[in-house]
């Protein structure tokens, strides 16, 4: 019985004595207001303090910091308790670049335990003029060319920039004409480019005194072949199609072969000319008929004739006239039309120095103005869907009809009514020609509709 009640005794100390030997939790870590990282530019301070709580139940053995890039240490700060309030000062006084540093901070209790906790600093450089092209190179054929991007001065105002062209002054914007002060963007045609290299500079100083010049040049060729051998266009599943080109004696568009690659099914679409070179007639699948009629004296366009025709025996079931009263401008430029039981006027803006369609008259949206879609330039680079000769009129059932009508390329397709509502985004790469080889189309709202394009020339 004595031996059971020492027993007892004995495990009633012990399970005090664990009682007393509790284990406390692991180092804590609360950056000030929750924040880890911060940005800001040398102009508006030199200094910066890290601010945080450190919880240590079982007191801090050590407290580290160690730069979060190359992880090597970078000092030990003195620190006790079981809490300690950190202020961790940074001085930047000696830097001034574009840069990110990463600060980590290891604590490590009493039990050799430890905690790490990383801030980031992303640092920009003291306000100081830029300059970004939208294109640093650019090759192109055409005898001028648009220069185009944007200034920055960060916190200082923008005083002058002035662009040149081999020296020779093209533009200059006074800074106090700007509406953002320390922000310019910029749109200037290049006058007549020599054949070679030429040299585009911008040179701009804000209200310190501070001043950058930027480069960019512009190479002029002869005009490369640009007549199309073939399109190879894939859907978002990576089925492909093809869109063979034939041309007849004048060099003109003749037929368009559309291949559904993995069936071999073809479609076709035939252009034929009148003895004026302006197209008379499209026959797409050899069933949708366009007439286009001309008035023989002045050769000026005056309505677009579509007739459904059978595809085996060619026998014409119906004939229509969709689109009629034609009005042009005197250089032959369409003004308006009545169409869909409305008259409507063509749209036309300054681009490149020129006045130039921006209607898209793929589908009938042409028709309604809430749902009407223009497109919008940046770069003076030739569409190489583009056909000449075809008048820019809606209502025509073939093959990539939204790519027809322009002869710039493109780069967004948006609402007239609301010109950031964009419906589809255009990108493409260039070869050493100037020549496109490659677009991707992308549309916000409806990714099966995406296209990527594949370009090959005759030469």
């Amino acid at each position: 019985m004595k031996r059971i009640y020492i027993l007892f005794l004995m495990g009633i100390i012990s399970f005090l004595s664990c009682e007393d030997e509790k284990e406390f939790p692991a180092p804590k870590f609360k950056f000030s207001n929750g924040i880890i990282e911060t940005t800001f530019r040398r102009d508006t301070l030199d200094k910066y303090t890290i601010r945080a709580e450190i919880f240590a139940p079982n007191g801090i053995r050590k407290l580290t910091v160690i730069d979060g890039i190359t992880y090597q240490e970078i000092e030990t700060i003195p620190a006790q308790g079981s809490q300690y309030q950190l202020n961790y000062e940074l001085d930047y006084r000696q830097v001034d670049v574009d840069t990110t540093l990463v600060y980590l901070f290891k604590v490590e209790d009493h039990t050799g335990r430890t905690m790490n906790n990383a801030f980031s600093v992303n640092m920009i450089r003291s306000s100081h003029p830029n300059v970004q092209f939208y294109r640093d190179k650019m090759v192109t054929s055409y005898d001028a060319y648009p220069v185009s991007g944007t200034v920055t001065t960060g916190f200082n105002a923008i005083k002058t920039v002035r662009i040149t062209q081999n020296g020779v002054l093209i533009s200059e914007i006074n800074g106090e004409t700007l509406a953002d002060s320390s922000l310019c963007a910029f749109n200037v045609m290049s006058k007549t480019l020599s054949q070679g290299t030429n040299e585009i500079s911008v040179f701009v100083e804000d209200i310190k005194q501070q001043t950058i010049i930027k480069v960019m040049q512009v190479e002029r060729i002869p005009k490369p072949e640009m007549r199309l051998k073939q399109i190879k266009m894939t859907n978002p599943v990576g089925a492909l199609t093809t869109y063979d080109y034939t041309y007849n004696q004048d060099g003109k568009v003749s037929k368009i072969v559309s291949t559904l690659v993995a069936s071999g099914y073809t479609e076709s679409s035939d252009f034929t000319y009148n003895s004026s070179g302006k197209i008379e007639k499209i026959v797409h699948l050899g069933s949708y008929l366009y007439t286009y009629t001309y008035i023989s004296e002045n050769g000026k366009l005056t309505k677009m004739m579509y007739s459904l025709a059978n595809r085996t025996t060619g026998v014409v079931s119906s004939t229509t006239t969709p689109v009629e009263q034609i009005q042009l401008y005197d250089d032959g430029r369409i003004k308006q039309y009545y169409a869909r039981t409305k008259t409507i006027v063509a749209n036309y803006a300054t681009i490149f120095g020129e006045e130039m369609f921006i209607d898209c008259l793929n589908g009938t949206g042409y028709s309604v103005p809430a749902s009407r879609d223009v497109y919008e330039f940046v770069d003076r680079v030739p569409n190489p869907f583009y056909i000449e000769e075809l008048p820019q009129l809606p209502e025509i059932i073939a093959y990539l009809t939204e790519f027809y009508f322009t002869p710039y390329m493109f780069y967004q397709r948006v609402r007239d009514l609301d010109r950031t509502n964009v419906q589809t985004r255009y990108s493409y790469e260039l070869d050493e020609l100037g020549r496109v080889v490659t677009l991707r189309k992308v549309m916000p709202s409806s990714s099966s509709q995406n296209r990527n394009y594949e370009f090959i020339y005759m030469n």
